[in-house]
């Protein structure tokens, strides 16, 4: 009896070291199967698809000029079907640009019989029309530029020389110095400066404009009013007659520029 309990139990024993065995070899080929074969190239684990670097500028134009050399077409270029500004495929995300800070803005108040019209170019921020007196064939017209629309306008000096340019002599030759009459001063805050000048008005041709013929017996008057943040350039040309009638309420023009409220 003791010999057939003995052996019943080694039987136990072996059944259970044999069951061991196999479930120890089923966790190795687990083991072995989840496992990642090293890159032969770099002795490393293979990198993720996301961690594969971008093919550089250089690369993309080498690309493009193999295919050129084989089949003697252009290949695309890498925003080839891509839409507009859109920053091409393996290249740098482009900067945002920096948000632009708040700017003042102004405000200013025109003679009662200035007549307002549609500026005739997007440069221009106002434009109004200067009416003629008795006798003369032309109104007078008034411009407002301002150094925004204008993405700079360059400085003072260099704007009423060019203005001054505009004025000749009769006969085509340029104007005297002492032709030009000058005056600076302030007005809430700005300063001002402001000529006048009479003579021939040949103005000269902006791209997109519509040419101007030349206006002889003219007279023009024209301001650079410099504000905190902004610049405004303001040109009024026409017979000399009309302006003469419309130089005071072009001064109190430029003496009511001001922050808008």
């Amino acid at each position: 009896m003791n010999g057939i309990r003995r052996g019943r139990y080694a039987l136990l024993v072996l059944g259970a070291a044999v069951a061991g065995l196999v479930a120890l070899g089923g966790c190795e080929r687990e083991s072995k199967s989840d496992s990642v074969p090293a890159s032969p190239k770099t002795g490393g684990a293979r990198p993720a698809a996301s961690e594969q670097p971008a093919p550089s500028e250089d690369d993309l134009a080498a690309m493009r000029e193999g295919v050129r050399r084989e089949t003697g077409l252009s290949a695309p270029s890498s925003t080839a079907g891509l839409p507009a500004n859109h920053p091409p495929i393996g290249g740098p995300l482009p900067v945002p640009p920096a948000p632009r800070t708040a700017q003042k803005d102004y405000v200013w108040d025109a003679p009662a019989d200035w007549q307002s019209q549609p500026p005739r170019s997007a440069m221009r921020r106002a434009q109004y029309l200067l009416p003629r007196v008795a006798g003369d064939a032309a109104d007078g017209e008034l411009v407002i530029f301002d150094q925004r629309s204008l993405s700079g306008g360059g400085g003072v000096e260099d704007n009423l020389a060019r203005w001054r340019g505009m004025m000749t002599a009769a006969d085509g030759s340029p104007l005297p110095p002492e032709a030009t009459t000058r005056e600076d001063f302030e007005v809430n805050g700005m300063r001002v400066a402001m000529i006048d000048v009479s003579g021939r008005y040949a103005p000269s041709q902006m791209p997109g404009m519509p040419a101007s013929d030349p206006l002889d017996e003219a007279r023009m008057l024209a301001a650079v009013v410099q504000a905190d943040g902004q610049v405004f350039y303001i040109r009024a040309t026409g017979p000399a007659p009309t302006m003469a009638a419309h130089r005071d309420g072009f001064k109190a023009f430029l003496s009511s520029f001001r922050p808008a409220p």
